[in-house]
């Protein structure tokens, strides 16, 4: 499948095998999300620091860069535990 992309919360990775079942994505795939979404974040704060940003837009870069982080933390457990 491709990347879909909604402005509201960031990309969304969908991986689907040809069978249709979703496949996990993979530790350097989930390290590029976390970066992408840390770099965003930062570039946004910039804007809030000049006051050109939206506070409600910095809470939902926040909130996505929270659960890239979140979902790259859990893998590395998952596969140090596996």
């Amino acid at each position: 499948m491709t990347q879909t992309s909604n402005p509201a919360s960031g990309p969304r990775p969908t991986h689907a095998s040809a069978s249709g079942a979703a496949r996990t994505p993979s530790i350097g795939e989930l390290e590029a999300l976390a970066t992408h979404a840390d770099r965003r974040l930062a570039l946004y704060r910039r804007r809030i620091y000049l006051g050109r940003g939206e506070p409600r837009s910095l809470r939902e870069l926040e909130r996505i860069a929270a659960g890239a982080t979140a979902r790259l933390q859990r893998a590395r457990h998952d596969m140090r535990t596996a």
